[in-house]
């Protein structure tokens, strides 16, 4: 029974519920199995008496919730008796949950049952997006600890009223709401950050008025992503990023663009790098991923274990970027994407085989071919072969190499290699290099690509709607059509007698 709702899509498990007792005592655990997203006042509505079904024995299962619930042209009081059932979810006291999302904090959060459910409902993992001072109060006064934070800003929030903001800059008055979680916070994303002074309020001795910087140390932070500005004079300061969180292992980089195009990726490198030797650095990082000229910038001087570069590498420029991080930070594991033509990629693999790239064991290597002709005749050629020319030699201390292939464009004339082609591809690789390289694969991409995690990125600003969006709606979780969540017809909960016969196990 189990392994047939396992493999079972929402709307099966749904009509399976109503066929026995026991399929309908079995069904909310997968239903739930994978988190609930509301979107909608219906959904919230249909909800709230699924999960309050069987005495409240069903929220045992319920550990991770999404709320983006659109409310565009929903009528008021529709709003507040949406509001007023999420609160009632949020603090339920049978309520498990784990994990929770709020795609649009800083409104959600007017709503003072909102604001009051969230206060208690001791959440472990919290991703709140489209905040503003609201949540950042909301951050400070949580009646439990946070494990995990993603949060970030609405471009849009006003700020004018808040008084921490003219004597703080934005980074100290985010990590000074974060203040109740220094002792428990092990997962910190950040995705941009309060004004450094209120946007609607100018304050005209903001440049003489004394900053106060915060004083907080998050020793138990092992995960900080950031998506902001790591520059002179940028939202962050890179000097404090070490004091700060003094034990991280995973590193996570995203930095905005330059503001001033005169002060060059150089300069700002060595500007940093300076600041590390000089203020102290982690001693070594299990991972760290970002985008190339974000890392390069950076100018780490601490062990990399496991180096993640989520841009692509298609020029020189960037060939000289990735040489310069991985110089410095010698990774045991390389992840990185190449996209040019194959004379790229011949320097590529040049590169790797640099005195500086000789702490590399494991190449994770996604390569983007288009379809090649010869000259002259134009008669298509063996891919598979100029891959295989230009990998070799391959890095003498390389142990294992993970190499996915997307082939792009039509490949009208050359037909596209297939997986004995590409397992042929391997067994070359391997014979080459042997007795070092000792672990080979070499497939198909399909689409896959280095990415960052989910929640890190610019937050969409949509003027025009009350409610953003991070992302599309996974129509999978979509439960509106969802007969089994369709308890709100009978006072007691139930569509049928049957479905109430289940539930009192009265047959």
């Amino acid at each position: 029974m189990a392994h047939i709702m396992a493999r079972s899509t929402p709307s099966t498990i749904s009509a399976l519920m109503k066929t026995c007792h026991l399929y309908y005592h079995e069904g909310p655990r997968h239903l739930l199995r994978d988190g609930v997203n509301l979107r909608s006042p219906m959904q919230v509505e249909r909800f709230l008496p699924f999960i309050s079904a069987e005495g409240g024995a069903r929220f045992v299962h319920f550990r991770e919730l999404d709320i983006a619930v659109d409310m565009y042209r929903v009528p008021r009081v529709v709003v507040e008796r949406c509001m007023e059932q999420l609160a009632q979810l949020l603090s339920s006291t049978e309520a498990r949950l784990e994990s929770l999302t709020l795609r649009e904090a800083e409104w959600l959060l007017q709503y003072g049952c909102v604001a009051s459910a969230l206060r208690t409902s001791k959440i472990q993992r919290l991703i709140i997006g489209g905040s503003g001072p609201r949540a950042c109060s909301a951050l400070k006064f949580l009646s439990y600890s946070l494990v995990s934070l993603t949060v970030s800003f609405k471009s849009s929030a006003i700020w004018s009223h808040v008084e921490g903001l003219q004597t703080m800059d934005g980074w100290s008055y985010l990590l000074d709401s974060l203040s109740p979680h220094v002792q428990t916070l092990e997962i910190f994303r950040c995705d941009s950050l309060p004004p450094a002074t209120p946007s609607h309020q100018p304050n005209p001795s903001s440049s003489s008025r004394q900053i106060t910087r915060h004083n907080l140390c998050f020793s138990t932070v092992r995960t900080l992503g950031l998506f902001c500005s790591l520059l002179p004079r940028g939202q962050i300061d890179v000097a404090s990023l070490f004091p700060t969180f003094p034990n991280v292992t995973r590193l996570e980089i995203m930095s905005m663009p330059l503001q001033n195009p005169a002060e060059s990726l150089q300069s700002l490198r060595e500007s940093n790098t300076a600041i590390f030797k000089r203020g102290g650095c982690w001693a070594a990082l299990e991972n760290c991923s970002g985008e190339l000229a974000s890392l390069y910038t950076l100018g780490l001087v601490c062990h990399v274990v496991d180096l993640c570069i989520w841009s692509q590498v298609e020029d020189d420029d960037d060939l000289s970027m990735l040489a310069a991080v991985v110089s410095a930070t010698r990774p045991k594991v390389l992840r990185l994407s190449v996209d040019g033509p194959f004379t790229l990629l011949t320097e590529v693999t040049k590169a790797l085989r640099d005195a500086g790239f000789k702490s590399l064991e494991t190449l994770h290597l996604i390569l983007n071919i288009r379809e090649l002709y010869r000259l002259g005749d134009g008669a298509p050629v063996d891919l598979t072969e100029h891959i295989f020319a230009v990998l070799t030699p391959l890095p003498p201390q390389l142990i294992t190499l993970e190499l996915l292939i997307e082939f792009r464009g039509p490949y009208i004339h050359t037909p596209k290699p297939d997986v004995q082609a590409l397992e042929e591809l391997r067994r070359k690789l391997i014979a080459y290099s042997k007795p070092t390289l000792q672990s080979v694969s070499v497939l198909h991409a399909h689409g896959y690509r280095l990415r960052p995690p989910s929640g890190l990125g610019p937050e969409n600003d949509d003027s025009d709607s009350d409610v953003d969006y991070d992302g599309e709606y996974d129509g999978m979780y979509d439960y509106i059509s969802d007969d089994s969540w369709a308890y709100d017809s009978n006072e007691d909960g139930f569509d049928s007698d049957y479905e109430r016969r289940c539930a009192h196990d009265d047959w």
